[in-house]
């Protein structure tokens, strides 16, 4: 990751039907277990992840506001403020490989936080079936 001065969110997220909630963490799960080994990424979806964030580029600094928010991000990450001159040749070089490694160190879900939202009652048991961490309950 270029520059990375800490911990960043990492996000994943779903609107499911309740009694689907355990079967569609399970596909997250998989998924990100995937990347590191069992599905590994193919050059296809690299390039058309590479396009997508090349072309939004543009787009996602169109108002004051999103301009005033990208400043904000570079000074207080300590982020070079010219470091969009070069982020288009970085995307555009990376590789496979590169995904990879960064998917092996970053993406282990079994040291994910995961926050999941709805009614108990029907969800604590199947999601304890996936084994991916104690289920701590906040009251809304």
């Amino acid at each position: 990751m270029y520059g990375a001065r800490g911990q960043r969110p990492f996000l994943a997220y779903a609107s499911v039907q309740g009694d689907k909630t355990a079967d569609s963490v399970a596909e997250m799960v998989k998924e990100l277990s995937g990347m590191t080994g069992t599905k590994p990424v193919r050059e296809d979806e690299l390039a058309k992840v590479k396009q997508q964030q090349i072309l939004e580029l543009p787009g996602s600094h169109e108002t004051m506001n999103s301009i005033g928010n990208l400043l904000s991000d570079l000074l207080q990450l300590g982020v070079p403020i010219d470091f969009y001159n070069g982020y288009v040749a970085k995307v555009s070089a990376l590789t496979v490989p590169q995904i990879e490694d960064a998917a092996r160190d970053l993406l282990d879900p079994r040291h994910m936080i995961w926050m999941i939202v709805g009614d108990k009652s029907t969800l604590e048991e199947p999601l304890q079936k996936l084994q991916i961490g104690d289920i701590v309950t906040l009251e809304a």
